[in-house]
């Protein structure tokens, strides 16, 4: 239920994140963890000790870098609530996160995944429209087409870009 209600997410599981291995977020997020794991101190006993000798900006910047590996602003199948994912793209709004900058279309990690008039669609919303020619190219010269044109433009797919501002919901319907 917890998981339906908040894009941050407090648990013990890492997420699966094998089809993300060459995002610039998850680098820059592992980046992070290793700066952090040589600040700390290697028993729990000292661990509380040194929390306590941080600056308020030092602890701040570790809660952040802690919640940034917890939010899940990510949709899956089994989805039946929206309220999560309105969080996330709610928090992503204030963060001014600017989703093309961490996210670039391939033809490893979506054309592929998708139809040939999908690929087409996205072509066109990034102002590259598709020839009646290139839709009868195979499906894996025209997801190699599709991620050579798409570079630069700033398109997203559906799933990753963040939904403008909408009051967010909570489960009551308040």
């Amino acid at each position: 239920m917890y998981r339906e209600m908040s894009s941050i997410q407090i648990s013990s599981r890492q997420a699966n994140l094998t089809d993300a291995n060459e995002s610039p977020a998850l680098a820059l997020l592992d980046q992070k963890k290793i700066a952090w794991a040589g600040q700390f101190p290697t028993t729990p006993e000292t661990f509380w000790s040194w929390c306590l000798a941080q600056s308020q900006e030092m602890l701040l910047e570790l809660l952040a870098y802690c919640v940034a590996r917890t939010v899940n602003g990510v949709q899956s199948k089994v989805d039946h609530s929206t309220a999560r994912l309105q969080h996330a793209d709610a928090l992503a709004r204030a963060l001014g996160c600017d989703m093309s900058k961490w996210f670039a279309a391939t033809a490893q990690n979506f054309f592929l995944r998708v139809s040939k008039s999908q690929m087409a669609d996205a072509l066109r919303e990034a102002g590259k429209p598709l020839s009646v020619e290139g839709l009868k190219r195979k499906k894996t010269e025209l997801a190699a087409l599709a991620e050579k044109e798409i570079v630069g433009t700033g398109w997203l797919p559906e799933p990753v870009r963040i939904s403008p501002g909408s009051p967010v919901i909570d489960e009551t319907g308040k």
